[in-house]
């Protein structure tokens, strides 16, 4: 073999093992790099990876009339909410997850980021939790008592 054909193989040797010495390091995380698992629910107390948008996500709720009756308005103050980034569904639970109350919202251009509920729903007693569901940040909660709520 001329000398040309014999670096020719070196360098090609070296190149495989440089390409395989890379794919295995990003095929094993190193220590601290694995994937973020999602927490159940987030709330704006403990928002961890979603910190800087809790304060748009996170639900709010209050006293309120609806159609001449005692309910509740559950609220998420997403500013920029549309067909890509939506709330898709709020309710209301109690504290062992049973859905109480919820309403699905539509994908669409300019979407709602707020649902009534009729008070009749509310437990007379104890916490209940009210939520918002993001089609791209998970489930965000608040805790509240129900006799906060009720009218």
């Amino acid at each position: 073999m001329t000398r040309i054909k014999k670096k020719l193989k070196q360098m090609s040797a070296c190149a495989l093992i440089c390409l395989s010495a890379i794919a295995c390091k990003e095929s094993i995380p190193a220590v601290g790099d694995e994937p973020i698992k999602p927490m159940k629910e987030y709330t704006l107390e403990n928002a961890r990876e979603w910190n800087d948008i809790a304060k748009f996500h996170a639900p709010t709720a209050k006293k309120s009339t609806h159609n001449g009756r005692a309910a509740v308005i559950v609220e998420v103050p997403l500013e920029k909410a549309n067909e890509g980034h939506y709330i898709e569904k709020i309710g209301i639970m109690d504290m062992t997850g049973k859905e109480l109350g919820t309403v699905t919202l539509k994908r669409e251009r300019n979407p709602i980021t707020y649902a009534y509920f009729y008070s009749e729903i509310l437990p007379w007693s104890g916490k209940i939790k009210i939520f918002a569901k993001c089609n791209k940040h998970d489930l965000w909660v608040k805790e509240m008592y129900a006799k906060d709520l009720a009218m």
